[in-house]
Parts: structure tokens; C-alpha cells; sequence
């Protein structure tokens, strides 16, 4: 498979996600993999399944002009700026299912081992050094390609890593607001011989591309510009598509999952439920609107869901979570 590493030297999030989404519609149709190393002006990255209005510090990001853009990847919340490095690696493959997400850290690992970091996969997505986390990955897949994206908290600003995002109450009370900043920590105090930005960016592209065996290295082509160019106007800078608006809702509950925090929210007329909605930080391979609409239009409380939602279904809308024990949550 032929690999192309992809030079990119924006810094505005919507353009870079748009970018992003473009080279994995290319993997689509091409089947071939690409590379990217990039960084963001300072923004909130929201997951695919959050809730906007529940994870941003707004009065924050209006008042420091911090972009505030969704990826099409699940998982949290993050904040970026000039100092956190994003990778992007985008690999055509037969069965997304079971690939490892861990196994894409592997050239991060053999990167920082050469500079003297001995840094090690923790949780479900979590790239840690000495317990505390540098490093998170999420993932997207569909039409046989899996788009795998993660971020180095290089040299950033921990203290706005904490202020832009507000904190959800069930993680609040059981980790505390100090462990937040405990929990995290810049990569660039733990090197032994202190590089900046732009040699460890440099040295981590070789090592992509030596691991990957990459080819090509050049600039997005014309129709993967023109392509970026339509989703950045379409989507990444819009409001319907990074803050939507939530629907109004006479129930909503939350739980925590192995998987991830997942939240569902209920219109209810007249015993019946009028709309649906699930956020939250899972992972998700089929997406949620399925199962939003198998839920509309039945009656509240919920009876005889698994009829009604199938274990494989389930399976790949919230990854990590075992079906009968959401269904059970549901039907609460």
C-alpha cells in the first residue's frame, strides 16, 4: 500500500479538519494511506457525539477568541493551541473492527524511546508519562478506511487546557477538580535534551514515514484542496454543525460506561417520544441517528428493547458498552 505524507502548515482547526476528512474520502476512493502532522491555533475540539453546550467554557473561549470546532471522530473534549502537535494517520483497511487502536501509537513510542521517553499506552486511548497523560487518540472509520487521529501536548498552555472546558458534574465528583491538572502534563519538560517544537515535529515526520514506508511526501493535491475547501464551508465553519442546537427535552440521564460517558436525552408528548438524542465520549463505528430513530415515535418509559435494538447494533454505536447493560439503562 502506498503511504503519502501530507505537508500542512495551517493553523486554523476548520480548515485542518477539513483537510483531514477530505484525505479519507481520497483513501476511499484511492486506497492508499496518508500522513499528516499539524497544529491549531488555540480551539476546543469537541467529539462527534458531545454536546457542545455542555462541554465548553464558553465565556472562556468567546473572551479569547478560542475556536470552537467538532471532528468527526468520537471520544472528548480537548483544547489545542501552538503547542500541542495533532498526527493523522489514514489506513484503508478490510475489518476496522479489530485493529488495535494502541497499535497506532507504536511510532510515537519508538520516537520518544530515541529521544530518551520512556512513555507507555494506558486506558482506552491514553499515552501516558510516569501516570500523567500527554498524549489522547480517537478514531473514525467507514468505506473499508479507518481515520486515526491523536494529539501530543507538546509545549501548551495547561492552565487553558483546564479553563476552556467545563468539566461534566459525574467526572467532577469522581476524580476532583485538582486531578485535572494533575492528570496532565506538557511533553517537552520530560525530554533530556530540551528540542523545540519545529526538530520534534520534524523528527516524529520520520519516523511516521519511516514506519509507515511513505512514498510521497508534497502538499494536498488540487482536487483534495478543492475537496477541503467544500467541507470547511459546508461543515467546519458552521454553527448547525459544531454547536447544533440541542433539542428540548422533558428527561435526560447519564451514566459511565467502560466505554465512555454516555447521555440521553428525551422530548416526551403525550407518553410518546417525540425526539432523541445521545451524547456523550464513547466511540462509534455506525454512529448513533440509527437508534435515535428505532426510539422515536415509541412509548416512554421504554419495554421490550431488545426486540427493538439489536445487539450488534448497539455494539457498534457505543463501542465498550455492553448492549444489555445500556438497554437496562434506557429502560430505567
Amino acid at each position: 500500500m502506498n503511504f503519502t505524507y501530507v505537508l500542512n502548515d495551517n493553523h486554523d482547526p476548520r480548515r485542518n479538519l477539513a483537510l483531514e476528512e477530505s484525505l479519507f474520502l481520497k483513501a476511499q476512493s484511492d486506497k492508499e494511506g496518508f500522513l499528516m502532522l499539524w497544529s491549531n491555533d488555540p480551539t476546543v475540539v469537541v467529539g462527534r457525539f458531545q454536546n457542545t453546550a455542555e462541554e465548553v467554557n464558553r465565556k472562556f473561549t468567546q473572551e479569547r477568541n478560542v475556536f470552537v470546532v467538532r471532528r468527526i471522530t468520537g471520544g472528548g473534549a480537548v483544547y489545542h493551541d501552538r503547542g500541542n502537535l495533532n498526527y493523522t494517520v489514514i489506513l484503508p483497511t478490510e475489518d476496522a473492527a479489530t485493529l488495535d487502536i494502541h497499535s497506532f501509537s507504536i511510532p510515537l513510542l519508538g520516537y520518544l524511546a530515541s529521544l530518551g521517553v520512556r512513555a507507555e499506552r494506558t486506558g482506552r486511548n491514553d499515552v501516558t508519562l510516569e501516570g500523567r497523560k500527554f498524549s489522547g487518540v480517537a478514531q473514525h472509520s467507514g468505506g473499508g478506511v479507518v481515520l486515526h487521529h491523536g494529539t501530543i501536548l507538546f509545549d501548551s498552555r495547561l492552565e487553558d487546557v483546564v479553563d476552556s472546558l467545563r468539566v461534566d458534574p459525574e467526572k467532577f465528583q469522581s476524580k476532583g477538580l485538582k486531578s485535572v491538572r494533575s492528570r496532565v502534563t506538557n511533553l517537552l519538560p520530560c525530554l533530556k535534551n530540551p528540542v523545540a517544537m519545529e526538530e520534534f515535529q520534524s523528527g516524529f515526520a520520520d519516523e511516521l514515514i519511516s514506519f509507515y514506508r511513505a512514498e510521497t511526501v508534497r502538499t494536498p493535491s488540487n482536487d483534495e484542496a478543492e475537496k477541503a475547501e467544500e467541507l470547511f464551508a459546508q461543515k467546519y465553519s458552521r454553527w448547525d454543525w459544531n454547536w447544533g442546537a440541542s433539542p428540548e427535552f422533558d428527561f435526560t440521564d447519564k451514566r459511565r460506561f467502560p466505554g465512555g460517558t454516555v447521555q440521553f436525552c428525551l422530548s416526551v408528548m403525550d407518553g410518546v417520544v417525540e425526539n432523541c438524542r445521545f451524547y456523550g465520549d464513547f466511540f462509534s463505528y455506525l454512529g448513533t441517528e440509527k437508534v435515535e430513530l428505532l426510539l422515536q415515535g415509541r412509548p416512554y418509559p421504554f419495554e421490550g428493547l431488545e426486540k427493538i435494538l439489536p445487539d450488534e447494533l448497539l455494539k457498534g454505536s457505543f463501542i465498550g458498552v455492553a448492549p444489555s447493560q445500556l438497554r437496562a439503562f434506557l429502560s430505567e
